[in-house]
């Protein structure tokens, strides 16, 4: 395994980065992360968007599926983490199941995967298998029958979604980002009524002083 001397030293380095330098990668940035997921509010698995609706994707939750567990960790729908959905090209779908209307409207009965990161810090891998359904007007529906939460480690869960390591790690530094802009944003909405409140008590201070 190539020498590991942390991101900025894997990158500034001319070469390119290894699979097992991507992993080390992968569980720096985990721990990056785990310090802080646990004092914040994060997205709830049910609110993963992960099957079609006609042209859009729905959440998990909509369909109230059977959830399975694996392991002694209790997961739900309600578990709290970062999630993202493997590439979608990937998705296995079984041909001539499920609803066969025309060919730009089957929706066929499938299984698709999906990684998370929870507010724990611990790897998850989920796997939702779905029936295709007539839906709203015969224009397909694809709808959660069960979902397995399994938590795992880096290299099932790369080998199960098909999911590239770099791709991985650009989407925890992504989440993550997301989650400081709304912080900062309520912050900056904050900011003005405390100014106020600081230029009132000062107003206060010199009346009181004039007294």
């Amino acid at each position: 395994m190539p020498s590991f001397d942390g991101g900025l030293g894997v990158f500034v380095r001319k070469g390119k980065v290894q699979i097992e330098e991507w992993l080390l990668l992968l569980e720096r940035r985990r721990e990056l992360l785990k310090k802080h997921l646990d004092s914040i509010t994060l997205p709830e698995l049910g609110h993963l968007a992960c099957l079609r609706n006609e042209a859009f994707l729905h959440d998990l939750q909509f369909d109230g599926p059977k959830i399975v567990i694996a392991g002694s960790e209790e997961f739900s729908l309600k578990t709290q983490g970062i999630f993202r959905v493997q590439p979608l090209h990937h998705k296995e779908v079984f041909p001539g199941t499920g609803f066969q209307h025309a060919p730009m409207l089957n929706r066929p009965d499938g299984i698709v995967r999906a990684w998370g990161l929870t507010r724990k810090g611990k790897w998850v891998l989920i796997t939702v298998h779905f029936s295709g359904r007539p839906g709203y007007h015969q224009r397909g529906y694809e709808k959660a029958e069960l979902v397995e939460i399994k938590e795992t480690d880096l290299v099932a869960i790369l080998e199960a979604t098909k999911q590239s390591p770099k791709a991985m790690w650009f989407e925890l530094g992504r989440a993550f980002k997301e989650i400081v802009e709304q912080r900062r944003h309520f912050l900056n909405q904050l900011i003005p009524t405390e100014t106020t409140m600081e230029m009132e008590e000062r107003a206060f201070s010199l009346m009181e002083r004039g007294q």
